[in-house]
């Protein structure tokens, strides 16, 4: 007989993350990464999720910010912020990941 296949759909919900261009350079990331086979979805989503938190702290701390004005100056503010600090070693790993 036939047998029917399941297909299921996972979403990684990228909606919420401002600037625009940090948006886009998380999903080029997260499609290249998918393309690639190099990562699970689950440690995707997961860096998704991390890139939220990310974006947050961008969107209270430089809501004007460009890409080009990351800098190393700027970094090292990062790095010595509250923020920083407050975060796990994966969030700041995944953090350097998504402004490289």
């Amino acid at each position: 007989g036939l047998t029917e296949q399941h297909h299921q759909c996972f979403k990684i919900d990228l909606n919420s993350l401002s600037p625009v261009w940090f948006r886009d350079a998380v999903r080029k990331y997260i499609i290249l990464k998918l393309s690639r086979g190099s990562l699970r979805f689950h440690t995707l989503r997961n860096r998704a999720s991390i890139a939220r938190r990310f974006s947050k702290f961008l969107e209270e701390n430089y809501p004007d910010i460009e890409s080009h004005e990351i800098d190393r100056q700027l970094m090292l503010e990062i790095y010595t912020s509250d923020w920083w600090y407050s975060v796990g070693k994966e969030t700041k790993k995944s953090c350097l990941l998504c402004v490289k």
